[in-house]
């Protein structure tokens, strides 16, 4: 699915390109999840465990696809 995004004034401002998560783009995502959690955690007051990480819990729960 790509779809592009307008601003007011009817100007395109940029194009997203949504597609299933690999098992190999695992690593990635795990990543950019850390990214989001710290984001969040000035709001829910979470902070990091023994190691650094905010380790989202529910990663492990998600219907990734393998590449063909």
């Amino acid at each position: 699915m790509s779809e592009n995004c307008e601003v007011m004034g009817g100007e395109t401002a940029m194009e997203l390109e949504v597609l299933p998560a690999l098992v190999e783009n695992k690593p990635v995502l795990r990543n950019l999840l850390e990214l989001c959690q710290h984001d969040y955690s000035q709001f829910n007051g979470r902070d990091v465990n023994e190691h650094g990480l905010f380790d989202y819990p529910y990663l492990d729960n998600y219907n990734m696809h393998h590449s063909n």
